[in-house]
Parts: structure tokens; C-alpha cells; sequence
């Protein structure tokens, strides 16, 4: 003879399964939610392959992982950010240089382009208001042509 509380189909089993139903549920709420919490804080870029890379860590055709969210970072950090015509543009986070006075982030290329012509950084274009700030660039996935 078994134990009431043991057996299948008992009052405490059917509290048990329907336990593990709202578990289960609850469980399902949250990743949908993280789901959507990350696809509105992150997105991914892509470098056109047709070209040269601004950074010198991220060839053509790589695949950047942006957060959207952060609208400076570290020195040495990669950033997305418009210029005033609004093209979106890479740069490296970079210590003010001595005697600049002006505000905002000084954001800079590692190099020029495949024509000599140095890429448009905070040298030419003067330091980028924090709002011009698309993300940060959390990592990058190569290309895979």
C-alpha cells in the first residue's frame, strides 16, 4: 500500500505540476522580455567590405556589436556617432588634447583612407557632443566573406 502524498493524480501532485506550469511560464515571460530588452539596447553593424576601417581592430566587412544605450565609455573605447551632415562614423575615445578647451568627446581615426586622405575624426571636425553618440562598440564578429 503506498503513500497517499506519493502517488500520481494526488491532491499534492496536481499542486506540483501546476507549480511547475507557472514556473515554466514565469520562466518564458522573462526571456521574452530580456529578448526584447536587448534587441532595443544593442544592434549590429556592419562595415562596408568594399573598404578601409577607420580602427585598425576592425577590418572591412566586420560585424560590430553597438550599444545603444552608452553615450561615451572609457579612453581607448570604440564609438558610433554622427557628424554635423550626419554621416555615422567610427572613432576611438581619446584623452582632450592639452590647451582644448571646447566640450565634448574627442573621438579619433587610426589612420586615412585607400586615396591618403585621413578618415573625419575629432581633428578635423573638433570635438562630438555626447547626444551625436549612436553606442559603444561591445565586439566585433569578422566579416564572413
Amino acid at each position: 500500500m503506498g503513500d497517499a502524498t506519493t502517488r500520481p493524480g494526488t491532491a499534492q501532485g496536481g499542486r506540483s505540476r501546476k507549480l511547475l506550469q507557472w514556473a515554466r511560464r514565469l520562466i518564458l515571460i522573462y526571456c521574452l522580455g530580456a529578448l526584447v530588452y536587448l534587441t532595443w539596447r544593442f544592434e549590429v553593424q556592419t562595415l562596408p567590405a568594399a573598404g578601409v576601417s577607420p580602427l585598425a581592430a576592425f577590418r572591412p566587412g566586420a560585424h560590430l556589436l553597438v550599444d545603444r544605450g552608452a553615450s561615451g565609455g572609457a579612453v581607448g573605447d570604440a564609438l558610433l556617432y554622427r557628424d554635423e551632415q550626419g554621416r555615422l562614423l567610427l572613432g576611438r575615445l581619446a584623452d582632450r588634447p592639452v590647451g582644448e578647451e571646447r566640450p565634448g568627446l574627442w573621438l579619433l581615426s587610426d589612420g586615412s583612407g585607400p586615396d591618403g586622405v585621413a578618415f573625419p575624426d575629432s581633428r578635423s571636425l573638433g570635438p562630438v557632443a555626447p547626444e551625436r553618440v549612436e553606442g559603444r562598440v561591445v565586439f566585433a564578429i569578422p566579416g564572413f566573406d
